[in-house]
This record gives structure tokens, sequence and C-alpha cells, in this order.
């Protein structure tokens, strides 16, 4: 039996799979896991930040025509699959999450131009995440809505 790492399965699956992270984390085994799911996303998203960016960036920045479409348009749903794990079964770590997405937009960080941000705003308030929501609300604008 053959054992990778996580970091090894995730440049495996990018280098020789054709980044198919989607259908590795809708795999029967990984589906059962969510922590395991979770875990994967986390390793992605730490290991392929900057590929994951660009990709997303230009789905933003150039629509669905681009090379790239497909591409940032898996990752803004794994960005949300992210959240809603994150929100299930690891809450304290919810917050941070959003918050790396909502700074990222201040420091030029493409993600944080082109998340989600009404669905991730859904997912938390959905979940009770006060103080995510909160800082989803602000970034929208909608003051009222983040102080009540």
């Amino acid at each position: 039996m053959l054992s990778l790492s996580r970091t090894e399965t995730i440049h495996l699956i990018e280098e020789r799979f054709d980044a198919a992270h989607k259908d590795v984390l809708n795999s029967d085994s990984l589906r059962r896991e969510p922590l395991e799911q979770l875990a994967y996303l986390e390793m992605m998203y730490s290991e392929l930040h900057d590929k994951i960016n660009h990709a997303i960036g230009s789905y933003g920045i150039e629509g669905p025509g681009s090379p790239f479409a497909q591409v940032g348009k898996q990752h803004i749903e794994l960005i949300k699959l992210r959240l809603k794990l994150a929100c299930q079964h690891k809450p304290e770590i919810v917050f941070s999450l959003v918050e790396s997405l909502v700074k990222g937009s201040k420091t030029g960080s493409i993600t944080g131009s082109f998340y989600p941000i009404d669905d991730c705003l859904s997912i938390v308030q959905e979940h009770g995440q006060i103080k995510a929501a909160f800082l989803l609300n602000k970034k929208l604008g909608k003051y009222q809505e983040a102080i009540t």
C-alpha cells in the first residue's frame, strides 16, 4: 500500500490529474469524512494559494470565457465548501477564515476581490457565526445589518 501526505497528494492531483481536486473531495471516502475534506481544503489553499488567486482573479476579471474560468469557478465553489465545513465542524476557525478573505481585498489579494461574499454571508448566518457575518456585512457596506 502506498502512503502519501496531504501535501504530496495535493501536488500529485495538481500535476498529474489536471487539478481534479473537486473529484477528490467528492469521492466516496472523503465525502463520508467531512473533517478530512476540510483538512484537504486547508492544505490545498495553503499549498496552492497563488495559483488559486490567479484562477479566481482571471474568472473575476475576464469573466466566464477566460481560459481559467472553469478552474476559477471551481475554486470559488471550493471556498464555499471550505467555509461551510468549517462552520459545521470547526466553528472556532470560521472568523479567522472570513477575516483572511476580507483582509485579502485590502491587501490586493485577488481572492479578496472576487470571493463569493454574498454566498459566504449566507453560510455564516445559517450557522450562527455572528462575528463572521459582521465582517461580511461590513465588507458589503451594510453597516446597519452588521450591528444588528
